[in-house]
Formats: structure tokens, C-alpha cells, sequence
């Protein structure tokens, strides 16, 4: 195929083609097909009652004043990682080759390109869910003048009794503390804001987990069936680590390193996040803003060439918002120490 016909329809077609892996916070959200808008309407529902999120903004002329209001649109952020166009030094060949002569290795290189945008793209999207999941708002950074500055967060209201520190004899460090009961106290206060949807899931941080696996009210009832030790999803150092009293148990001990440099852990140390994946969480994907995308799509590739100094590079572009609608689908406990 000559270089000219990698246009933005192929590369786009390529980059939704390829596999995505899993990754643990994004499949807690269903996603939403592609919509031709650049904006979408914020609500979410507590006890079958709609709430409006809060879209606050910190800096000044980016839609909105300086003090903090409830708003219904909020814009989709804009992801668009670039690269160096790999397949492109497929091209440069010894005189007499065509790029017909089987041994290029260009669909091979193409698809490699494109699965490194997705890395970038699903790893950012990750992020954004695991913030939406365990802080009930997610933070929207950008870079000006090589400053990092907070341009907004979007609050999705999360009950302020979802959010949980244990003390004194609750805390699973106390040999006292019910661990069982707590564990039924907080998936009917996810039912009760939900409107019947219990909780199935608890992701835990290191120190949750360790608390957690050697309390009395675990040893006994985890499920040793359902352990799988080996089943670890490298990319995000994720384990699945069986069923106990009904719900799914992960241990997840990995961080990110944000734009201001920092590292993050996607759920603290301390926490066991109790989750209802049968909620409404959902991601929404809006028109990337590329002038050469003709239409909705989850993901955008193109390839572009640089004069001086010479070389050819891929861009990919994605506008995920993820969105917990029933925003009492989580219940965030500190455990203690």
C-alpha cells in the first residue's frame, strides 16, 4: 500500500479494531456508542431523585465566573497522544524493493503504532474512572507555559456518608471489629441511594487488603476456589483475589504519575472502595475535534508529515467522559492502619 493511502479513515478504522485490555476501574462502566457533540448533560440520581453534578472552574475565562455553581454541559476533555509513524521507515528499502515484497512487516508496524496510542489513550481513560469511582469527582489538568493548572473538576455529588474513616474498635485492624457486618451495612446504603443495586465488588489498597485478608471474619469465608494467584493484569499490577460474603475482591497497588509530576496511587493504601458494578457508570465519547474526522468515533488516528527536520508521525485523539449517574454507587472506607 503506498504511504499516501494511511489516510485518517484507515488508521481510524485501524485504531478501533485493535484489542483493548481490560482494565479494572474502566469495567466498572459501560460505554456509551459515539456521539456527534461536543458537549453533554451532567445528571445524576440519588434515591431516584435527579441531582445536578458541579462543574467548577479555578481559572478565569474558561466558561464560567469565579464562584462555584451547579451547571448541566461540560465539555469532554481532550486526549491526543503523538508518536514517531513507525511504519514509515518500512518504506525506506534497498533500490529494486516494493513495499509488495512480503517481507515489510507494514500492517505489522501500523498495528504496533495504533496499539501504542491505545496504551495512552486507556491508561488516561483509566485514570478518570478510578478518580470518578474512588473520589467521586474527576480533576481535569492542562498544561500553559509549561505550568500545570487545575482547569476544573466535575463533582458528581457522592453522598458525604459514603465517604467513611473507621475508628477505635471498627477498624479492621481491632480484632473486634465485624468486618461482615460492615461489609452488609455499606452494600444497603449503596442499595438504598441506588434504588436496589447492592454492592459487588470491593477494591482494596495494600494496607486495606493486608488488614483485610488476615481479620478473623475473612479466613474463614474467602472462597480459596476462586483464588487465582496468577491471574495478575501487569499493566496496572491488578489482582483478582477471590469471593468473600458474596463480593468480588481485588487488590489494586498501582499508581500513576501525574502532569504536575506526582505520584498517585489509584486508590489509597487505606481503602476499601465497595462498588455496585450494576450502577449506572457510564462513558460517554464525544467528537474529537480533529478537522479531518468526518464523524463520531470512540478513537481518531491520523498520520502527518514534518518538514524540517523530516519525518512522518502519528497522532491519536479520544474524548472519554465517564459519568456515575447513580452517585451512590460507592462507598469509600478508610480502615485504619
Amino acid at each position: 500500500m503506498p504511504f499516501s493511502q494511511f489516510t485518517p479513515r484507515v488508521l481510524t478504522g485501524v485504531i478501533n479494531l485493535r484489542p483493548v485490555n481490560p482494565r479494572l476501574f474502566t469495567s466498572f462502566f459501560k460505554e456509551n456508542a459515539p456521539s456527534p457533540v461536543d458537549t453533554f448533560e451532567l445528571e445524576t440520581f440519588y434515591q431516584g431523585q435527579s441531582v445536578l453534578p458541579a462543574l467548577s472552574y479555578n481559572q478565569a475565562g474558561t466558561m464560567r465566573d469565579s464562584g462555584q455553581r451547579s451547571i448541566r454541559a461540560v465539555v469532554a476533555p481532550i486526549f491526543r497522544p503523538k508518536r514517531s509513524f513507525t511504519a514509515a521507515e518500512k518504506f525506506k528499502r534497498a533500490k529494486g524493493m516494493t513495499p509488495y515484497d512480503g517481507t515489510t512487516g507494514i500492517d505489522e508496524a501500523i498495528a504496533e503504532d495504533m496499539d501504542a496510542h491505545l496504551f495512552d489513550l486507556e491508561f488516561m481513560k483509566e485514570i478518570m474512572c478510578s478518580q470518578a469511582l474512588v473520589h467521586g469527582k474527576i480533576t481535569l489538568l492542562n498544561k500553559l507555559d509549561d505550568n500545570v493548572v487545575e482547569i476544573g473538576n466535575i463533582d458528581f455529588k457522592r453522598p458525604a456518608s459514603h465517604s467513611i474513616t473507621l475508628s477505635d474498635t471498627a477498624q479492621w485492624s481491632n480484632a473486634a471489629s465485624d468486618i461482615v457486618s460492615q461489609a452488609d451495612q455499606y452494600s444497603s446504603m449503596i442499595m438504598e441511594a441506588t434504588g436496589g443495586f447492592g454492592a459487588t465488588d470491593i477494591i482494596m489498597g495494600k494496607k486495606a487488603f493486608a488488614l483485610f485478608r488476615k481479620h478473623k471474619d475473612v479466613q474463614d469465608l474467602l472462597d480459596n476456589r476462586n483464588i487465582h494467584a496468577g491471574e495478575l493484569n501487569l499493566t496496572v499490577r491488578t489482582m483478582y483475589k477471590g469471593n468473600w460474603n458474596g463480593l468480588n475482591i481485588w487488590l489494586n497497588s498501582a499508581s500513576y504519575r501525574d502532569m504536575k509530576g506526582q505520584n498517585t496511587p489509584f486508590i489509597p493504601e487505606d481503602m476499601a472502595l465497595f462498588v455496585a458494578r450494576d450502577a449506572r457508570l457510564e462513558i460517554d465519547y464525544a467528537l474529537p475535534t480533529d478537522v479531518e474526522c468526518t464523524g463520531a468515533t470512540r478513537y481518531f488516528a491520523k498520520q502527518f508529515k514534518q518538514e524540517d527536520p523530516s519525518a512522518y508521525f502519528t497522532v491519536a485523539e479520544s474524548r472519554p467522559l465517564p459519568q456515575v449517574k447513580h452517585n451512590g454507587a460507592t462507598v469509600a472506607v478508610k480502615v485504619g492502619s
